[in-house]
């Protein structure tokens, strides 16, 4: 018990000490420094520097409206991020569901199922072992943001390649 009193009791005289210097040092001035700006204080940064991601499931969401016209949203915000950089996109593909995800030839849809879509209770939800991507992804890559070079996650989920990996 003495201890603790004892540490109380020095910190209070401790905090008096510092109280009574700030009020009597209040009256003085003491002249500052400030150093001048330099002419060129940043390292160079890469226009190309940003990166975007987009989950691989989600990317036709913001490449596509749900009546499949072009996202001019998606298009004009990504447009006006490198006009500014001066810069080309850097878009990686990926996420949770691309590590499950498989190709499939046949398929007509870029990616199936659509991401987000809600069950019968009206929550949202992922499927993730069941995304899909057909032919007409890589279409919808190529043709949304034309200027972008990608990055595109592969499957690591299931080490089978033989069940349709890219």
């Amino acid at each position: 018990m003495a201890i603790r009193y004892t540490s109380a009791l020095a910190a209070a005289l401790s905090l008096t000490g510092v109280v009574g210097a700030a009020a009597v040092a209040r009256d003085e001035t003491s002249p500052l420094q400030i150093p001048r700006i330099q002419v060129d204080p940043s390292r160079y940064v890469d226009p190309d520097f940003p990166g975007l991601a987009f989950e691989q499931a989600s990317f036709v969401n913001y490449a596509l409206n749900n009546d499949g016209t072009p996202n001019v949203f998606s298009q004009n915000l990504i447009n006006a991020i490198f006009a500014r950089t001066g810069g080309k996109p850097l878009i990686r593909l990926g996420g949770t569901a691309a590590d499950y995800a498989r190709f499939d030839a046949d398929q007509a849809a870029p990616a199936l199922p659509r991401a987000e879509v809600g069950d019968d209770d009206g929550a949202q939800q992922q499927d993730l072992g069941a995304l899909t991507i057909g032919p007409a992804y890589w279409d919808l890559v190529a043709s949304s943001f034309p200027s972008a070079q990608y990055i595109v996650q592969l499957p690591m989920a299931d080490p089978d390649i033989a069940r349709g990996a890219f």
